[in-house]
């Protein structure tokens, strides 16, 4: 299982501003970039999930520790 720390919201970010770049520019076409978008936007959420999870967690700690 890959680290979630290895890839980050920014990360996947900037790899869909990629995509968008080579679509624009005819690099790819229309369903490739249909497809990046749809696997990076996967992506995204689930790390943006991991992250908020990690956040509610740490809060939880703070909390219990008042």
């Amino acid at each position: 299982m890959i680290d979630r720390q290895t890839i980050t919201t920014a990360d996947l970010k900037r790899l869909l501003v990629d995509v968008y770049r080579r679509f624009k520019r005819g690099l790819i076409d229309a369903e490739q970039a249909k497809q990046e978008t749809f696997l990076l936007n996967s992506c995204l959420e689930a790390v943006a999930t991991a992250e908020t999870s990690e956040r509610l967690n740490t809060l939880r700690d703070i909390m219990r520790g008042a």
